[in-house]
């Protein structure tokens, strides 16, 4: 009786959070248009904790993280509003992930997940109705109300505390909610704008400190103000190493563009803009200064593959300059420059930087080339066409002149 008095009393101290394998977490709305947004539903008898859990859509390594701290009350809901890149014009699967692993990793625990066709349109939502249930409908949004009676059911996050019954009379202890870590040296390494058909576009950052860094929620981008929505992502990059975001659906244009990457609060840490791309090549730095760009082979995770020069029936196009910010650059190329003066790269206030083209006989635009050998074979077929002239009106006058003399020497003509 006294050891079943002792088991009740260690089960009363337990927290009221209950743990993800026991929990009944739903993915209960999810809406795409004209913002994305996933509303979660706890409809379990305990708080739960689902900080540092994952939303994620079909594929890719991209994922939204659910801020620390955040406790998701017995029978409510909590809205989150991102990029999750779920996709409007076709099929794709939202999914709710636990802390074990983030997604693709192979250990990651799915928790809850719903597959639709496509967008159910502006300012409507895919709803659990009832609540909770396995019956999915198509109707008006409804975020943070419950989807049946429309009472309130929201929950905001993250919460000050995560603990459940606060101590009297003393300060709590738990950590306050964590600032997202600033990282610095962290550089956009080498871009597939142009991808060959049925392949997509990405971007391989390099993280230039001696130290593994994790970058939650930052996002990649084309030009600012405008173009694109900025795509959302988590990446682990190692020390002095390489990490891939690959973007399931295209953002940057083949010309006159520019490739930008923002930190958690869409602070800009390092961009760069283009005026051109080639199928199926990149736009990588040329060194790890990181301030100067030229197409290169594709080298993903791996050093850059330096620069080289791309032709095909079409008149070569020539390396030009990536206009780059920030680092800034420091000292003067040791090489003849080329500095871009394009309308595009004008209306940027910072710096640009050049490219140096390598001095090839394949840059020569063909046409150019077939004009120099007309004209030339013109010049020469001209000189060749006069030759049988000049040789007739000679023999013509030599002729004419022995004639005369013969005339005169036989007496024809009467002396004056």
């Amino acid at each position: 009786m006294k050891i079943l008095s002792i088991i009740l009393t260690f089960l009363f101290l337990i927290p009221l959070t209950v743990l993800a394998e026991d929990k009944q977490i739903f993915i209960n709305e999810f809406a795409i248009e004209p913002i994305q947004k996933v509303e979660i539903l706890n409809s379990s008898n305990a708080d739960v904790d689902i900080s540092g859990w994952f939303i994620d859509d079909n594929g890719g390594s991209m994922f939204f993280t659910i801020p620390e701290n955040t406790i998701l009350s017995t029978q409510k809901c909590i809205v989150f509003e991102g990029i999750f890149n779920l996709n409007k014009t076709s099929p794709d699967t939202v999914q709710l992930f636990d802390s074990t692993a983030n997604p693709p990793d192979e250990n990651a625990n799915l928790v809850d997940s719903y597959t639709y066709p496509q967008s159910p349109g502006d300012g409507k939502s895919y709803l659990r109705i009832p609540d909770g249930t396995d019956s999915w409908e198509i109707n008006s949004s409804s975020f943070g109300k419950n989807n049946l009676n429309g009472e309130s059911c929201e929950v905001f996050a993250p919460t000050n505390t995560p603990t459940i019954s606060p101590t009297p009379k003393t300060t709590p202890t738990s950590s306050p909610t964590p600032v997202p870590q600033v990282y610095s040296n962290i550089y956009l390494s080498e871009v597939m704008v142009s991808p060959h058909s049925g392949e997509y576009e990405w971007v391989e950052l390099y993280n230039g400190n001696d130290f593994d860094v994790t970058l939650t929620n930052w996002y990649i981008d084309d030009m600012a103000n405008g173009g694109s929505s900025p795509r959302l992502f988590t990446l682990t990059v190692p020390k002095e190493g390489y990490g891939i975001v690959d973007l399931l659906s295209g953002i940057f244009n083949n010309s006159d563009d520019s490739v930008r990457l923002l930190d958690n609060a869409s602070v800009l840490k390092h961009e760069f803009s283009y005026t051109f791309s080639e199928k199926g090549y990149t736009w990588g730095a040329q060194n790890k200064t990181f301030t100067s760009y030229c197409i290169q082979s594709p080298t993903r995770n791996a050093n850059n593959s330096g620069c080289i020069a791309v032709s095909d029936n079409s008149p070569p196009s020539t390396l030009a300059a990536a206009v780059v910010s920030p680092p800034q650059v420091r000292g003067q190329s040791q090489s003849t420059t080329h500095t871009l003066s394009t309308a595009n790269s004008r209306s940027h206030s910072y710096y640009r930087v050049a490219v140096t083209p390598p001095t090839l006989l394949s840059h020569i635009s063909p046409q150019v080339l077939r004009a120099h050998s007309v004209s030339s074979s013109k010049e020469t077929s001209d000189n060749k066409s006069q030759l049988p002239f000049l040789a007739g009106a000679y023999s013509l006058l030599s002729g004419i002149s022995l004639g005369l003399k013969v005339y005169l020497k036989q007496g024809y003509v009467t002396p004056l």
